[in-house]
């Protein structure tokens, strides 16, 4: 059986994204939809010691329901403030597992499209780390314009010669109205049931406040 997870591309992703990625024998990041401003991909979720607090680019107002792959951001300062503000906030912290995010800034601050820089950041993690898979985008799978949702996720599937799809809970709403088509062609639905047993903040907190190897477990890795 061969699995695929499709998953949208996020800036330094949150644990359960990377939990979900790395259960599969192909990942697919969606970058020839039209972006959700309500789960935006162009921040990361980290904690100032009090609360919540996210590290956004910028990007285009009249951008923010285009296709991911052709947003743009909209300030170029944006990197130095990532910076500033993760070192405030994690001082203490173990910075030294995240050194290659303060190494790759320079350089994702020159970019002007979004999903380049989430692309690099990703990768960022998986270079430095070492952690085993390859994302593919959809917008490089021939798919057609015109088909949506289900339908859409079947076609990534037999692109990818995979009989198995895995997708977080969040999908079921809209998969199991829609199953009848997934057993027609032979796939298997797999929803992520996972609990985190740290905070499930971007993988930047992860490794600033825990370190590479207890996430590297949390993860189901060695």
């Amino acid at each position: 059986m061969v699995s695929v997870v499709i998953n949208q591309p996020y800036y330094y992703p949150q644990l359960h994204w990377w939990e979900r990625a790395l259960r599969g024998d192909h990942v697919v990041l969606l970058d020839d939809v039209n972006h959700n401003s309500s789960f935006p991909i162009n921040r990361a979720l980290v904690h100032d010691g009090n609360k919540e607090i996210y590290l956004t680019i910028p990007i285009k107002k009249s951008q923010r329901h285009d296709i991911i792959k052709n947003i743009e951001t909209s300030d170029k300062n944006w990197a130095i403030k990532h910076e500033n503000a993760f070192s405030n906030y994690y001082r203490s912290c173990q910075l030294k597992s995240v050194y290659f995010f303060f190494d790759t800034l320079d350089d994702l601050q020159m970019e002007t499209y979004l999903k380049t820089i989430i692309h690099n950041s990703i990768i960022g993690v998986l270079n430095e780390f070492k952690w085993p898979f390859t994302p593919i985008y959809s917008s490089n799978l021939n798919l057609a314009d015109d088909i949506k949702k289900n339908d859409r996720l079947i076609a990534i599937c037999k692109a990818m010669q995979a009989d198995k799809l895995i997708l977080g809970l969040g999908s079921k709403n809209y998969v199991e109205p829609d199953l009848l088509k997934y057993n027609e062609n032979n796939i298997s639905i797999e929803y992520q049931d996972w609990y985190c047993p740290v905070e499930n903040y971007s993988v930047l907190h992860g490794l600033a406040k825990h370190g590479l190897a207890t996430i590297s477990n949390v993860l189901g890795l060695k």
